[in-house]
Parts: C-alpha cells; sequence; structure tokens
C-alpha cells in the first residue's frame, strides 16, 4: 500500500511538465502520508532481539515514528519470572528495566511515550512511540545510549533515515496494525 503511495506520487510529479502546467504544484500540496516499516533481528549483549521501525512521514517531514523492540530476558530472570503472577510484577519489573537501561531518561523528553511490557514468553517489550511534531530533539539528543538515534532523526529526511536503518540490516515488513 506504502509502495503504491509512492508510485503514484512518483507518476504524477513526472507529469507535470506536461499540458496542465499546475498539476505538479497541486501534487505536492496533495502528497499523501506514507508509512514504511521495517525490522531488524540482532544480539544485543548475547541476548536476541527484534526492533522494528515504523516511520509515517509526508515529503521531508516526519509525522509519526515507533520503534517497537523485543528482546529476550536472560535466562535467570526466565528462572524467576516463571510461574508467578506477571500482572501482579509487571509493574516492579517495567520500573527496574526502564531504570536500568537508561529508558526512564527518555520518558522525561517531550514527544516521546514509552511502554514497557514483561511477557509470559520470556520477553521484554517496548515501544517507543514518537511524535516529531512536539519532540524536543535537543533533549533527546543528550540521553545515554539513545541520543544517536535522535540526532540522526534530526538531520535526516525520513528516506535517508529508513536508509540507514536498512544499511544496518533492516528488512522491509507489513505495516503492524
Amino acid at each position: 500500500m506504502a509502495s503504491l503511495a509512492v508510485l503514484t506520487a512518483c507518476g504524477q510529479q513526472s507529469n507535470g511538465g506536461k499540458a496542465g502546467g499546475n498539476q505538479s504544484v497541486q501534487s505536492e500540496s496533495k502528497e499523501k502520508s506514507v508509512t514504511k516499516s521495517y525490522q531488524l533481528n540482532q544480539k544485543v549483549q548475547g541476548l536476541d532481539q527484534t526492533m522494528t521501525l515504523t516511520v509515517t512521514y509526508k515529503g521531508k517531514k516526519y509525522e509519526k515514528v515507533n520503534i517497537a523492540i523485543s528482546q529476550n530476558l536472560p535466562e535467570d530472570a526466565k528462572e524467576y519470572l516463571a510461574g508467578q503472577d506477571l500482572s501482579s510484577l509487571q509493574e516492579e519489573v517495567s520500573k527496574s528495566f526502564k531504570q536500568s537501561s537508561g529508558v526512564d531518561k527518555l520518558e522525561q523528553v517531550k514527544g516521546i511515550e514509552v511502554q514497557v511490557k514483561v511477557t509470559e514468553k520470556g520477553t521484554v517489550d517496548i515501544d517507543f512511540i514518537i511524535d516529531p511534531t512536539t519532540l524536543d530533539y535537543d533533549a533527546a539528543a543528550k540521553v545515554p545510549t539513545y541520543g544517536p538515534l535522535f540526532k540522526q532523526m534530526k538531520s535526516q529526511t525520513p528516506e535517508e533515515f529508513i536508509k540507514s536503518f536498512q544499511d544496518e540490516g533492516g528488512k522491509e515488513v507489513s505495516n503492524p496494525s
């Protein structure tokens, strides 16, 4: 669906020099939002991690960025949590994880919402929901571990940002629902 919108936009722009010269100006003002998702599987500190980047943009302007990370817990953490009622431990485990990973500092930055959930499968799922229209890029850039990501977003167009994720091994996937 997203590729269809891109193809349509390219087709409209290429016809701009033909009869109806205002067509290219109209296609720019009617430019559609595009959403693209990419997934990267990697090992982080010996643990399997899947990162899914979803970027919604219009032209060179970000509209929404979501980063979903699902990471296996270490075996000792899985053993500790096995057989326990995760719903009663969710808040405590999430808080502990946020502090140890620095995610708690990102939550304090305007324009970023963070959700952390520990699953019965033995993974921790983290969703970074980023509103680029209100994001304090400078504050986000100062957060240890995550700062370079926000510096990159600020200095790159959405397509450049996506390309850099692809260059790291990200493969295009269906957009999450």
